[in-house]
């Protein structure tokens, strides 16, 4: 058994477990290019018998801040522990860095929480995943223009909506801790955007590709309760811009009651009808890593 780090030759082997994983809507594979190439990040392989049979990926993200995704072992070898080994090896190297946060996400059924938990992570934050995965109908699209001077938008870090996010963009399953310097990274991307009225902004709307899966954009964060739907109508229009069959639109928000009456009324599906079903765990220094 070996754990090495990905080549461009695992595309097969990683592909068949990509296809097997979540019902075969796994992100695996339409990510394997870029992860290969990144340079922010360790995308490892477990190899068995000459035969890729999991993957596990660190990734730097901002700030002193890594992100541990990518846990994967092919159906055939699951209950055997090698996702335990997988994370182990992986939190020993992470032990060693100097770092503020470790994080990840998952779905709240996935077994990997149960495994992270053994090594010390807890709960940092839960959300509710909303979905459309086809095109919808919109029929009165309000005006919102790219943000170009990131200081005109730098008010949303006090923001009430992110309180209650806890600080979190989410970036498709990627959440990452909200910032002056993530700000003007999505700034620079020309990806805030916002409505005015007589010259003051009173919506604000992040759609951004950044750590997408899918290569599709994904909300990742909304600013102006009065103006929700808007917001919504108008990203609904860029997915429809970008839209291809087979993609996912993804929000993850607060569990709220009328935020969900708006959004399934906009055409987003729950991805299941527990509360909070978008999990992120973490630990926070060194020293909270146990058991490895």
């Amino acid at each position: 058994m070996i754990l090495r780090k990905a080549l461009i030759d695992d595309r097969d082997d990683i592909n068949k477990i990509s296809e097997v994983t979540w019902e075969g809507h796994d992100y695996l594979k339409n990510i394997f290019d870029k992860w290969i190439n990144e340079k922010d990040s360790d995308f490892s392989v477990l190899e068995k018998d000459g035969k890729v049979i999991g993957t596990i990926k660190l990734t730097y993200l901002q700030n002193r801040e890594y992100w541990l995704e990518g846990l994967r072992i092919h159906p055939d070898y699951q209950g055997r522990g090698y996702a335990k080994y997988l994370t182990k090896e992986y939190l020993k190297k992470i032990k060693n860095l100097d770092f503020d946060l470790v994080s990840m996400a998952t779905f709240y059924t996935s077994k990997s929480v149960d495994i992270v938990k053994k090594y010390g992570f807890y709960l940092l934050n839960s959300l509710k995943i909303y979905r459309i995965n086809e095109k919808k109908e919109i029929n009165d699209i309000k005006n919102y223009e790219v943000v170009e001077n990131y200081n005109d938008v730098m008010f949303i870090l006090d923001s009430e909506q992110l309180k209650v996010r806890k600080g979190y963009f989410t970036f498709d399953w990627t959440a990452i801790n909200a910032s002056a310097e993530l700000i003007k990274k999505l700034v620079d991307r020309k990806e805030v955007y916002v409505k005015k009225i007589e010259g003051k902004i009173v919506s604000l709307i992040i759609l951004s590709k950044m750590y997408n899966k899918e290569g599709i954009m994904s909300i990742s964060f909304i600013w102006g309760e009065n103006h929700f739907d808007e917001a919504l109508d108008f990203a609904i229009s860029k997915y429809n811009d970008v839209y291809r069959p087979g993609s996912e639109f993804l929000y993850m928000c607060e569990d709220d009651e009328q935020l969900r009456n708006i959004l399934v009324k906009k055409g987003f599906e729950e991805a299941s009808k527990e509360k909070n079903d978008f999990v992120i765990y973490g630990v926070r220094s060194p020293e909270e890593i146990k058991n490895i």
